[in-house]
C-alpha cells in the first residue's frame, strides 16, 4: 500500500479523507482475493499531540543520544525519534500497535542478490519485535 494511506506522515494513522474506512478497503480487497500490507516505519514523527509520539515519549521507549536526550533523526515524516527495540518494554509496546493493522512492508527492494540477503535478517529481526506478518518487495 507505501504510505499514501497515512495522515499526516504518521505511522499508525489512515488519511481520513482518503481512507475514511480502512477496514472496509481491506475487506473490499480481501473478497476479491488481494491481500493488504501497511506499509509501518519506526520512524515515529516527532509531533506533539500525536498518539503514538506521546505514548512512546510517556513510555520512554525512544533511542537516545550519548547525553541521555532522545534521539532525533530526519527521514521520510521529517523530525522523527525512534523506538529502542533492544529494550523489551519497547517491543511489547510497538507490537501493542499493530492491533489494527496487518502488519510490514520492508521498503522497495530490487531484484537482485545483495537486497536478498538484506531482506532475511530484516524479515527475521521483524519477527523477533513483534511483526510476524512482513515481507520484502522483491518481486
Amino acid at each position: 500500500m507505501g504510505t499514501g494511506y497515512i495522515d499526516g506522515f504518521r505511522v499508525f494513522t489512515f488519511d481520513p479523507k482518503g481512507f475514511p474506512d480502512p477496514r472496509g478497503l481491506d475487506a473490499f480487497l480481501h473478497a476479491r482475493g488481494f491481500k493488504s500490507v501497511w506499509m509501518i516505519d519506526p520512524g515515529v514523527k516527532a509531533d506533539s499531540g500525536y498518539r503514538v509520539h506521546d505514548s512512546g515519549t510517556a513510555q520512554d521507549v525512544w533511542v537516545h543520544d550519548a547525553f541521555g536526550a532522545d534521539y532525533r533523526g530526519t527521514v521520510w515524516p521529517g523530525n522523527c525519534v525512534f523506538p529502542d527495540f533492544t529494550r523489551p518494554e519497547t517491543r511489547a509496546w510497538w507490537s501493542s500497535l499493530y492491533r489494527d493493522f496487518m502488519a510490514t512492508w520492508t521498503g522497495d527492494n530490487s531484484s537482485t542478490r545483495k537486497n536478498l540477503e538484506q531482506s532475511i535478517p530484516m524479515t527475521l529481526n521483524l519477527g523477533l519485535s513483534g511483526q510476524p506478518f512482513n515481507g520484502p518487495d522483491l518481486g
